[in-house]
């Protein structure tokens, strides 16, 4: 399927700047190293995946990374909530 594309190398950047964290959800994960650990390893696979897309498939994985992201920004200041997230999104990215 689209998302079976196997994640290359592993850059260490987090998806966002921790300095401008705001929701609750981005404030956990730049208090909790494993989730800004977590955070990285997505935003590398994410990279990696969209990069190796047409045009058409990089919308729509534009479009269901927008609605990961409201479903994590849900969580609150849930860690397991947070956590699980991640590791299902990383999961599916990889075609798991």
């Amino acid at each position: 399927t689209l998302f079976a594309i196997a994640a290359g190398s592993q850059t260490k950047a987090q998806s966002f700047n921790c300095d401008l964290a705001r929701t609750p959800d981005e404030v956990l994960i730049c208090q909790d190293a494993d989730l800004l650990r977590l955070d990285e390893r997505l935003a590398a696979v994410y990279a990696s995946v969209r990069r190796r897309l047409d045009v058409k498939d990089r919308r729509e994985l534009e479009f269901e990374q927008a609605s990961w992201l409201q479903s994590r920004k849900e969580c609150g200041r849930n860690y397991h909530c947070v956590e699980d997230h991640y590791v299902r999104r990383i999961d599916q990215l990889r075609g798991n």
